[in-house]
């Protein structure tokens, strides 16, 4: 089985990736920073560095790594809680 997460360098994306990799063959954790990447040292954790409102990259890489489960953890946050975010915040979060 091959599992991807994005949102990977986040405390979930990162929690689900330790705890699956002792379950699962082949995990891909995508982020858009490397931030936490190191703390997912495993033989069968690869890490990809990627934004994903960049369409045809992230087309790219799904074909070629086929996942058979996604687990969609990435997340855009506000620097300023006081900025406007919602058309931000809803085509990251949902529409990507």
């Amino acid at each position: 089985m091959i599992v991807l997460i994005t949102g990977a360098s986040g405390y979930l994306g990162s929690a689900l990736a330790n705890k699956l990799s002792s379950k699962i063959r082949t995990i891909y954790v995508l982020s858009r920073t490397r931030n936490n990447f190191t703390k997912l040292n495993k033989p069968n954790i690869h890490s990809i560095q990627l934004d994903m409102k960049k369409k045809k990259k992230l087309k790219k890489v799904l074909r070629k790594m086929k996942p058979d489960i996604i687990f969609h953890l990435a997340a855009y946050l506000p620097k300023n809680k006081k900025e406007n975010y919602s058309s931000t915040s809803y085509f990251n979060n949902f529409i990507i």
